[in-house]
């Protein structure tokens, strides 16, 4: 599996068969926009896009990216309703606790739990959320700080890294 961190929470997670981007906030992502990187280069082959909230900062260029590689939106039932009614031709709406199976992944409660059993005990931990926003931390540095100790990756803009 390799991992992009695109800045603020969006990732792009590629499984093999599936090529997944989770909160797709590129344009006017400050993080983003500096690194010189282009969102069509970000959304390339895309076939999934996960929305973890509604926020503007989340949901960014979901649009987009479902008009150019018609990638299926996994988000909780309201979301994906409203945008299905936005345009979103395809789109998988679940409920939260519920179990959603795709192509070589799948999203729910337990394999989030299997995921933060696997990753979190802190084998490996990518910060995220930060960067973007004068309110928030601009850099990893503090959280950084208090993982003393702990194998913490801190990935550039736009770079990869397989877990």
């Amino acid at each position: 599996m390799k991992i992009t961190w695109f800045g603020h929470s969006c990732f792009r997670v590629d499984t093999g068969a599936s090529s997944i981007l989770i909160d797709p906030f590129l344009s006017g992502n400050p993080t983003f926009e500096a690194s010189g990187l282009k969102v069509y280069d970000a959304i390339k082959g895309v076939t999934h896009v996960a929305l973890t909230h509604g926020h503007e900062d989340h949901t960014g260029d979901t649009l987009t990216v479902c008009k150019e590689t018609r990638a299926i939106v996994i988000a909780v039932f309201e979301l994906a309703e409203h945008l299905a009614g936005l345009g979103v031709s395809s789109y998988s709406p679940g409920n939260t606790g519920g179990m959603q199976r795709h192509e070589d992944f799948d999203l729910g409660a337990k394999t989030a739990s299997l995921a933060c059993k696997k990753y979190f005990q802190f084998e490996t931990i990518v910060p995220c959320h930060y960067g973007t926003f004068p309110i928030i931390d601009q850099t990893a540095d503090k959280f950084v700080a208090e993982m003393t100790g702990q194998n913490v990756v801190v990935p550039k803009v736009g770079a990869s890294f397989e877990v």
